[in-house]
């Protein structure tokens, strides 16, 4: 699946599959859920992910049936922890299937078209730019230290806690707010916070496509809530 799905579909898509992970309560139900994401990711080609999800879930699953079984003070703590690794793994395969089948151009142009508040688009778009730009400053400070031969193996910072705060935590976070502060006023100056919506360039248009996916979301909606019943 290439990036012809319409932005708009893929922004419904994920709210309410967002949104129905974390209400479902029922492990059946669950199930369902996290296997409509785990298609969704292999459908756009992140089979690594959807796989190592898979080893996750099952994972968690697998622990916190023990829970159950052993009994005892911990388990209510080793039963939630599961349950929401189980929830958080839906969001990342739904992550996963926006980063590979929409853009950043057109998210903003479909929350144009959907007359999105600025109050909310605004926030999102600076969210969206930021998140891969601090990966990237998180890449190059990493291999820095490692040229400079500060570090030598993944587990240097578990061994020298105090050191990772000095010499990661710290310069991140200064970089994070310049960062924040750098996208708020481009998003600003290319006419992200204007009254009107602004002409956009980038194709919208529905296919068989988006058809078949808002199809498949209405059987998982129905399904859910029968499960639930």
């Amino acid at each position: 699946m290439t990036k012809n799905i319409d932005p708009r579909t893929v922004i419904i898509i994920a709210g309410i599959l967002g949104s129905i992970a974390f209400l479902a309560n029922k492990p059946l139900c669950a199930h369902v859920i996290f296997g409509f994401a785990t298609l969704l990711a292999l459908s756009c080609g992140s089979w690594r992910i959807a796989l190592a999800s898979a080893g996750f879930y099952l994972l968690a699953q697998l622990l916190s049936e023990a829970a159950w079984v052993l009994g005892g003070s911990a388990s209510v703590a080793f039963v939630m922890l599961a349950y929401m690794t189980q929830k958080l793994l839906v969001l990342v395969l739904v992550g996963t299937f926006m980063s590979r089948t929409t853009t950043l151009e057109g998210i903003g142009a479909a929350l144009a078209r959907m007359k999105t508040p600025h109050v909310i688009t605004v926030p999102l778009m600076v969210m969206f730019r930021f998140l891969p730009t601090i990966r990237s400053d998180i890449h190059a400070l990493m291999d820095s230290l490692k040229t400079r031969g500060i570090i030598r193996t993944p587990l240097h910072f578990l061994v020298h806690p105090f050191q990772w705060i000095e010499i990661v935590a710290v310069p991140l976070l200064m970089r994070a707010t310049r960062i924040s502060d750098e996208l708020a006023a481009a998003g600003l100056t290319r006419g992200l916070g204007m009254v009107k919506n602004p002409v956009s360039i980038y194709p919208l248009g529905f296919t068989v496509t988006d058809l078949a996916l808002a199809t498949a979301m209405m059987a998982l909606i129905v399904a859910t809530i029968w499960l639930q019943i």
